[in-house]
């Protein structure tokens, strides 16, 4: 990706919380079940929060999608 498209991907990245995520079993079911979703940048678990924070790309995914297959999972988003 040239420089140019990076920059322009970056603005396009959003977050959300995925509250009752309490151990690394918990981030793992997410991360699996994400896994192969285009447009997810990242996952960081928020220990203290009991929270997993997971940045995607808004042109590829979007919030309604990731809502559903998280609380699918038993998970609360903020």
């Amino acid at each position: 990706m040239c420089e140019c498209c990076a920059n322009h991907a970056k603005k396009h990245e959003d977050h959300i919380h995925v509250q009752g995520v309490n151990c690394g079993h918990c981030v793992s079911a997410i991360e699996k079940a994400l896994a192969d979703m285009p447009g997810i940048n990242g996952l960081e678990h928020l220990a203290e929060a009991n929270q997993l924070k997971i940045s995607f790309d808004t042109r590829l995914v979007d919030v309604a999608k990731l809502t559903e297959i998280i609380t699918g999972l038993g998970y609360n988003v903020a």
